[in-house]
């Protein structure tokens, strides 16, 4: 592709040392002397002026790294943005994918259509594909014409080999004028440019740690990194900011998200299987209303065919479809399409053949109440169900859910137990087929506390909490309730990494006290504290604090001398997926689990964490089912200790996958799912 009349032959580009000046015009050459001789002290002294002169010199973008009127949020986010494409070092992508993390790439034109299948590999994998001209030209030093048919040409790239087309451009060598920005934003688009520089396209360089330290450091909110997909040391910078800005708790966007452009879901969902499948699975909760989207899956491990029923007890009446699964396989239902926009529902999945289902809810709510919450309904009806909550020192939104699937009206009484012992009681009835849900914040007085709820007749119940962080930034769980109390409860899954808190609730529904020994194993490590609970009263833990300042993943063990109920919430920022999750914990008394949801799809990261209770070694068998075939894998497990599995990892990217763990008596598991995905 030629420019017409153009006389691109005319400029070369030069080494990338020569700073503020990557292209010149051929024949205008630099004679190069002897140069002067230094010594070594010279030479160390020279060295060390030039670092600094580099470090100081950073470039700042223009007109800033926000669009403007945007104001800063926290969590903080940064970008990391690629250019170019020359000798494009495909560890980036490898790396960056593996942390669930989208970057922003500026490519020249002529690169990507000798390299189709690479750029259609990063937008496959959410990447944005931006404008970085045709030829890399040098726009302050062409003609009005010139830049707009660079400009043109390269996007009539990008949107050929990926479908994007975003109005976002970067200016090759960062060279822009007046004359250049008014051309570019006439022509629709908006040039990006960068708050702090890799200079990993210069020669010479300060080292890569001072470089990656820099960076770190002086990340804020909105900030975006220039990077090059050839540059010298890219990977082990990208690496290293990557880790830096994780502990700072920053999260990483696309620049399409940071202008505004493009809006994306974060989250993720923390919890335990469930031991058998099951004729009946109950879900008090799902909404159909604007800013959410509900999904159930529905999983057949049993060795013939099921024929499933589900019932949606919706507001503006019953709706009812019959599905087959087949052996091994799993369905996914869309309930908006099935029930109908702007409803609240009740769902009821029943089969003769004993099935798993889980439900997906997925929501964008105001005030940065974003994420999503995954987990089983409960496969029995219950006269009584227990939730247990305390104080974590965010800000709720608290609602209880409550499903009456029988024929006849059935009356609910509800108590709300604090640290002090009964704070509130309510009475209410439910139609039969019907469901009545309940804003606790408003309903009662003071702060989240633990529901214990008693019926007439058996129900099912669910409690919704969305929280707000502070800063604009937030999330949400959806939890059924306890139906029994035990001695003793574990939760496999647990990290201290990348600012994550852990809170553990535990309520005492006895008529005197308890003794709870709380034990957290982090390989050879065991810490925690006996906890004393006064009869019916919630005490919540910070657990984080047991590994002050330090980076720690670890299992947690419950033993008390009176049964009790127990849950564990998590606010979580991986630098990708932000939000928290309420799960119940798990016995190690059950010998199988199955998880029902799981995806290794673009921009969803799943881990599985298996847990040995006992003094010895133990092998588990965990089977993969994907959608045409079975993986079938064996773990070894050490003396009460705990393996993390990358579901990625084992059956590989882009499937939806259900799990069956298949161990002894001594070992339990709990699924982590996090995600990055498109607003809806």
């Amino acid at each position: 592709m030629v420019f017409p009349g153009a006389a691109w032959e005319d400029y070369e580009r030069v080494s990338a040392g020569a700073i503020g000046c990557p292209w010149v015009r051929k024949g205008i050459g630099v004679k190069r002397g002897d140069g002067v001789k230094l010594s070594p002290a010279g030479k160390a002294v020279a060295s060390l002026l030039l670092t600094a002169f580099m470090v100081l010199s950073l470039p700042r973008p223009f007109p800033g790294d926000l669009p403007a009127g945007a104001q800063p949020v926290s969590p903080p986010r940064v970008a990391l943005t690629f250019d170019d494409g020359y000798n494009y070092d495909h560890r980036i992508f490898d790396y960056l994918t593996s942390q669930g993390i989208r970057a922003t790439c500026f490519l020249i034109g002529s690169w990507m259509e000798r390299n189709p299948s690479s750029v259609k590999e990063m937008a496959d994998r959410g990447w944005e594909i931006c404008n970085h001209t045709y030829h890399h030209a040098p726009l302050t030093k062409v003609p009005d014409d010139r830049i707009r048919w660079e400009v043109s040409a390269c996007q009539d790239v990008i949107r050929r080999i990926t479908g994007q087309d975003l109005p976002l451009m970067r200016p090759p060598g960062g060279f822009i004028d007046d004359r250049v920005r008014a051309v570019i934003s006439s022509m629709g688009f908006t040039p990006v440019m960068w708050s702090l520089d890799s200079m990993d396209a210069r020669s010479p360089a300060p080292p890569l740690p001072e470089r990656i330290s820099f960076m770190v450091n002086h990340s804020r909110d909105g900030s975006i990194i220039l990077f090059h997909l050839g540059g010298r040391g890219t990977l082990e910078m990208v690496t290293g900011v990557v880790e830096g800005l994780k502990r700072r708790g920053f999260v990483f966007v696309t620049v399409g998200e940071l202008y505004g452009i493009r809006s994306m879901i974060r989250g993720g969902d923390i919890g335990t299987g469930v031991p058998s499948p099951a004729g009946n699975w109950y879900f008090a909760e799902g909404t159909a209303r604007k800013g959410f989207e509900c999904w159930f899956s529905i999983f057949n491990p049993s060795p013939e065919e099921a024929k499933v029923l589900v019932e949606f007890f919706a507001s503006r009446g019953k709706v009812s479809r019959e599905y087959r699964v087949a052996s091994g396989q799993r369905i996914t239902l869309n309930a908006n399409s099935e029930v109908g926009l702007d409803c609240d529902f009740s769902c009821l999945v029943s089969s003769a053949t004993p099935v798993v289902a889980e439900r997906s809810l997925y929501f964008q709510r105001n005030g940065g109440m974003n994420g999503a919450t995954v987990g089983t309904g409960s496969p029995v009806l219950s006269p009584r169900w227990i939730f247990p909550l305390g104080q974590m020192g965010v800000k709720l939104e608290d609602y209880l859910f409550i499903f009456n699937p029988g024929q006849e009206d059935t009356r609910v009484q509800l108590e709300l137990y604090g640290p002090g012992g009964l704070s509130g009681e309510k009475e209410l009835s439910v139609p039969p087929e019907g469901r009545a849900s309940l804003d606790l914040s408003g309903s009662f007085q003071g702060p989240a506390a633990t529901v214990v709820l008693s019926a007439s007749r058996p129900l099912a119940a669910e409690r919704a909490c969305y929280f707000d962080t502070g800063g604009g930034s937030g999330g949400g769980f959806l939890v059924p309730g306890f139906t029994e109390k035990m001695e003793e409860w574990y939760f496999p899954e647990g990290t201290t990494r990348f600012n994550t808190r852990n809170y553990l609730h535990l309520f005492n529904p006895n008529s005197t006290a308890d003794l709870v020994e709380v034990t957290l194993i982090s390989g050879e490590d065991r810490v925690g504290e006996m906890v004393t609970l006064d009869p019916w009263s919630v005490v919540t833990l910070d657990i984080s604090r047991y590994f002050p300042g330090e980076e720690r993943d670890f299992s947690l063990r419950l033993r008390a001398l009176l049964p009790l109920v127990t849950s564990r919430t998590v606010f979580f920022n991986d630098g990708n997926a932000l939000g928290g999750s309420t799960d119940p914990g798990t016995t190690p008394f059950n010998p199988r689990s199955f998880y029902a949801e799981g995806c290794t799809a673009n921009g969803y990261c799943q881990w599985l964490v298996l847990f040995n209770s006992l003094e010895r070694a133990s092998h588990v068998e965990v089977v993969y089912f994907l959608p045409n075939r079975e993986e079938h894998r064996k773990y070894e497990v050490g003396p009460f200790s705990r393996v993390t599995v990358n579901v990625g990892e084992e059956v590989g990217a882009e499937h939806e996958v259900s799990i069956a763990v298949n161990g002894e008596a001594g070992v339990c598991s709990e699924r982590a799912l996090y995600f990055s995905r498109p607003a809806f």
